[in-house]
């Protein structure tokens, strides 16, 4: 039992292990059992008080932050199944069969009034590869309409050089003042040590009629190319490119400048990159009958 007068130095030492701390650890109330009895001493009946609220604060917490997740679970799980349905829907209305969709490559974006989805179906699979179908559709999101299309068959593949994933840019390219693309970007890697390799590739399409038309088709924006001992030691070259439109009001589809970024390291023994060369290097892609390619 504590004395009824607690001591200046015990006071403190109590009042330091309550208030050291910024959190509201059990350290702090670790004498709230023992001050409670002890109804004579004023100071020990404050320093009780504080530990009840300390106590209060951290459940009222605990049930704000179990809202919080339990909130955002039940958000994540209906945007899935939102996506699920309208999934459903999109390949009911392209008459395919589900089992014949590639479904770790499936992507879409929502961009507001419409939504962009690509599908792409398995045309012949075989051990360590897949060649697929390009679908690419442009839906309404107020009746489920498909108001743009893009299809060919034999248009991706995945094999030593796996394709790791599809992603639909939210942003537009813009071509024009009046024209602008959907971008895909399309993700590449190795597992290749002695010669690591990844890269990021673009197409463009834009929306013309009932149909959507590719403009640019897999043009790499970023690459990392290799050659180590397969532990560490070794050369890396990367590139990354910024396209950038030149402004020609008479022509549908201007010229596209392209300037190439290059860094060259060499890799140290304990696998640190050393910045060995800087340069840049500029390109020019003209668009020819259906798709833009590089200026000859």
């Amino acid at each position: 039992m504590i004395g009824k007068v607690l001591t200046r130095s015990c006071r403190q030492s109590i009042l330091h292990r309550l208030t050291s701390n910024s959190g509201y650890s059990a350290e702090k109330c670790y004498f709230r059992d023992l001050l409670t009895n002890n109804k004579a001493d004023k100071f020990a009946s404050l320093l009780h008080a504080t530990c009840v609220k300390q106590d209060r604060y951290i459940a009222y917490f605990m049930k704000r932050l179990l809202l919080l997740i339990m909130l955002t679970s039940y958000l994540t799980s209906f945007a899935q199944n939102e996506k699920n349905d309208l999934l459903t829907e999109v390949v009911k209305k392209l008459e395919i069969d589900k089992a014949d969709c590639f479904d770790q490559l499936i992507t879409y974006h929502n961009f507001g009034k419409e939504t962009l989805f690509l599908i792409p179906t398995i045309n012949d699979e075989g051990d360590g590869y897949a060649i697929l179908n390009s679908i690419i559709i442009l839906i309404n999101n107020q009746n489920y309409e498909i108001i743009g299309k893009f299809q060919k068959n034999n248009d991706l593949y995945t094999d030593a050089v796996r394709l790791d994933k599809i992603e639909i840019d939210s942003n537009l390219f813009q071509i024009s003042n009046s024209k602008s693309a959907f971008k895909l970007m399309f993700s590449y890697s190795n597992n290749s040590k002695p010669n690591p390799y990844n890269s990021v590739s673009m197409s463009l399409f834009i929306k013309e009629k009932d149909s959507l038309r590719r403009i640019l088709k897999e043009y790499n924006i970023e690459t990392m190319i290799g050659e180590t001992d397969t532990n560490c030691q070794g050369e890396v070259e990367k590139h990354k490119k910024q396209l950038q439109i030149i402004d020609n009001s008479s022509q549908e589809f201007p010229e596209i400048r392209v300037l190439d970024y290059i860094r060259n390291y060499r890799i140290s023994e304990n696998c640190k990159l050393k910045l060995v060369q800087t340069k840049i290097t500029t390109d020019t892609l003209r668009f020819e009958v259906n798709e833009y390619k590089y200026a000859m």
